[in-house]
């Protein structure tokens, strides 16, 4: 079909030609070896010159074409007759005689008569634009040139964007030479209507055959437009293979919405659906040295470039669905239900392919999905893979994987409704042979299929719905039978989206080859005035856990990280698998981590105003203190059997083990006032207490020995700011000293005075 038009175009062309200064005359309507006089004439061949016949002529190449109809010259020319023929000169300085003339003929034209432009042809003015009153799209012409004009053309300008698109009318399609090698072109103007919903070109592909389509998850695949573009070493400068421009100049806001391409997708079958594939590869790759940055390759498989100007809504700064500009606005919409739909709904005898969906409302309008199978299907039945043709009611087998059986089912894309194998015709028993097929409901089998691949099976794939519409069970689960159907209720109207965004490549280290991602997400330059990801606004399952992220063992948060290598994990928060705990990191060091076991540990803690610690009850918290802090020895345990820990308080003592105390309502508390801390009721120590410096308490209950810190002399001499009262022992002399400032004296240390010593 393409070498025959092609051929037309070219062997059509050469009988009309015109110099661009030349009037039309038939004088001047030459061929390239014919020449065409006015009057009488003795004509080259016997006979009347109008039935002279244009010589046959020989199909060139490889092309097998059939025999040409001898034509007289003046059936050619009608063919493809241009403006010329209809008595304008198209020449430069016939401009107002040919506008008389178009505008006495244009309103006689059609889309089944297009108007040609000869090549090399003038427009009679760049202003003028024929005057189109037509109401249906199919009494507009369609303008064509073959060839560039020799002038200028009419134009609906854009002065704003230095473009001026062919204007040869409102709504007329032009199909020329001027803009670019082929330039379609239509403007509709005027308050006219008559193109509405008409695009100016349409390319449709029915795929109707098992027989066509490429190899699975490979581009280059049975295709209904294909652009290609290659460039060269010698290329320069910037290539664009496909550029879609939209200037859009409404002035409608919510009443007009202008997309620049608008991709729309519909799965119907059970094929698998890609609304978008993009694929760039790296032919030929060439190495980045971090030596030679300037001689880089740079690849990107998008950019997304937005421009403007003007602030954005103001609600945006805590409302991130508060906006007016959207980079990437990813939806889904209840718009597949009940109502929008007729083929979810249910209908009487209809072939039901398995696990086809049907949506069906209660008495309260609650749409609910069910999905149906044949009431024999087996899943995950074994099959059998055959090649042979079908003709009539007979299958005609020439491969097999498997034996074949009666009663199985016969399956593949020509085939949709329930057919089986009735009986073998021919052949070794369940082999290579012919088999007699039937339909499963009774109707005539009658196929023309020729030679494809089948899968055989025991398990019906289609099943058909009753006469009367079933009686529903809207419970989840529930299941009830339609004619040869099984419908299985699934539950209430419901759509998941698994996931949004997924990145995924091949990766083995152990084959040899590695695939890296260096970040998946990142910005830079522009300002972040609401917060880099906010999900104020979402909604969870009410019935699963609600999860802001999910992260791995040993994955880190890094807190104060700068774009450099040197401020890189320095600061890092997450879960050491070792150690079975959440560690907060400082140059690789823990600082401050949190067991699965052992609690919290930190390596120092600093606290102004009030420390709260609770817990719950003995029985639903294993541990008997409200307050542990370990030590260094290794023995402490959270349930009290071992007390080595450095320092542990429960308020009430052993005395808060009795019977009916609630350790919700006698928490440990720890004040701080006026730079003094306050323990609650006091202070009571058993089994000994050793502290370093000093400490001051209203009251102090001590069961067993006060043990006082020990210096020697000097040390104490040389103590900064001692507070009056403190005592220690003084290691040189051997006696205890206080501090004190009495009203007689300088402040000192004094020593204690002692009576004698203690005797049986």
């Amino acid at each position: 079909m393409k070498a025959r038009l092609f051929f037309t175009i070219v062997a059509a062309m050469p009988f009309y030609a015109y110099a661009a200064d030349t009037a039309h005359s038939d004088d001047n309507l030459q061929t390239k070896n014919i020449t065409v006089l006015k009057g009488d004439v003795s004509p080259p061949v016997t006979g009347d010159i109008s039935n002279a016949s244009v010589e046959t002529i020989a199909a060139q190449g490889d092309a097998v074409l059939p025999p040409y109809v001898p034509r007289v010259l003046s059936a050619h020319i009608s063919d493809l007759p241009t403006l010329r023929d209809f008595g304008m000169f198209l020449a430069p300085d016939k401009g107002s005689e040919d506008i008389k003339t178009l505008d006495g003929i244009w309103k006689s034209f059609n889309s089944y008569s297009p108007i040609i432009l000869p090549s090399g042809s003038h427009w009679p003015d760049n202003a003028y634009v024929p005057t189109s009153n037509q109401e249906n799209s199919s009494d507009i012409p369609v303008v064509t040139s073959f060839g560039r004009l020799g002038g200028s053309r009419p134009g609906y300008n854009f002065g704003e964007f230095g473009i001026g698109v062919p204007y040869y009318g409102n709504g007329v399609p032009s199909f020329t030479h001027d803009d670019a090698d082929f330039t379609f072109s239509r403007v509709d103007s005027g308050g006219m209507n008559a193109k509405s919903f008409v695009p100016l070109s349409l390319f449709e592909s029915v795929i109707d055959t098992p027989n066509e389509g490429g190899q699975s998850g490979t581009a280059g695949n049975q295709a209904s437009i294909v652009s290609r573009m290659f460039t060269t070493e010698k290329s320069r400068g910037t290539i664009q293979n496909f550029d879609a421009e939209l200037y859009s100049g409404g002035l409608n806001y919510y009443g007009g919405m202008d997309v620049n391409k608008w991709s729309h997708t519909v799965a119907d079958g059970t094929n698998w659906i890609w609304d978008n594939i993009q694929e760039l590869y790296e032919g030929h790759p060439y190495y980045c040295s971090p030596d030679e940055s300037n001689v880089c390759s740079v690849k990107y498989m998008n950019e997304e470039d937005m421009y403007g100007v003007g602030p954005g809504d103001p609600a945006s700064v805590y409302d991130p669905t508060a906006g007016n500009r959207m980079m990437f606005w990813l939806t889904t919409n209840h718009n597949i239900n009940y109502d929008s739909q007729s083929f979810l709904r249910w209908s009487s005898n209809e072939t039901v392919f398995r696990y086809k969906i049907m949506i069906k409302k209660d008495a309260t309008g609650k749409e609910w999905m069910f999905y149906g199978l044949n009431q024999n299907y087996i899943p995950n039945a074994e099959t059998v893979s055959i090649t042979g043709s079908i003709s009539g009611s007979t299958l005609t087998v020439t491969s097999a994987t498997g034996p074949i059986t009666t009663d199985m089912r016969v399956w593949n894309s020509d085939i949709q409704k329930e057919v089986k194998i009735s009986s073998q015709i021919s052949g070794p028993s369940g082999g290579i042979g012919s088999y007699e097929i039937a339909d499963v409901s009774s109707e005539t089998t009658n196929f023309n299929i020729s030679s494809a691949k089948f899968t055989l099976g025991k398990s019906s794939l289609f099943g058909t719905t009753g006469s009367v519409e079933p009686t529903y069970i809207f419970q989840k689960g529930a299941k009830f039978n339609d004619g040869t159907l099984v419908w299985t209720c699934i539950g209430t109207w419901q759509y998941d989206l698994e996931t949004v965004f997924k990145v995924g490549g091949a990766n083995d280290p152990q084959s040899g080859y590695v695939e890296r991602i260096g970040t998946l997400m990142t910005e830079e330059t522009d300002y972040i005035y609401n917060a880099i990801f906010d999900f104020s606004k979402a909604s969870f399952d009410p019935d699963v856990t609600h999860v802001f992220a999910r992260l791995q063992k040993d994955m880190y948060i890094d807190l104060t990280a700068d774009g450099t290598e040197q401020g890189q994990n320095n600061h890092i928060l997450g879960y050491h698998s070792e150690n079975s705990s959440l560690e907060y990191d400082v140059d690789k060091k823990p600082v401050f981590t949190i067991n699965d076991t052992n609690g919290i540990n930190a390596h120092a803690l600093s606290v102004d105003g009030l420390l709260n610690f609770s817990r719950k009850k003995y029985n639903d918290f294993n541990s008997k203190p409200s307050l542990w802090i370990l030590g260094t020895s290794d023995g402490a345990t959270t349930d009290g059997s071992n007390n080595q820990g450095d320092f542990f308080i429960n308020r009430y003592g052993d005395s808060s083990f009795a019977e009916g105390v609630d350790y919700l309502d006698q928490p440990f508390s720890i004040t701080r006032v006026d730079g003094k801390v306050h323990i609650n009721d006091g202070l009571a120590v058993e089994n000994g207490m050793t502290i370093h410096g000093a400490i001051k308490t209203d009251t102090a209950s001590i069961s067993g020995s006060l043990y006082l810190g020990t210096m020697n002399k000097d040390d104490i001499l040389s103590l900064n700011t001692p507070s009056e009262g403190e005592k220690i022992f003084d290691l040189t002399d051997h006696e205890e000293v206080i501090y004190r400032c009495p009203s007689t004296a300088t402040c000192g240390w004094f020593p204690v005075l002692y009576g004698t010593a203690l005797s049986k």
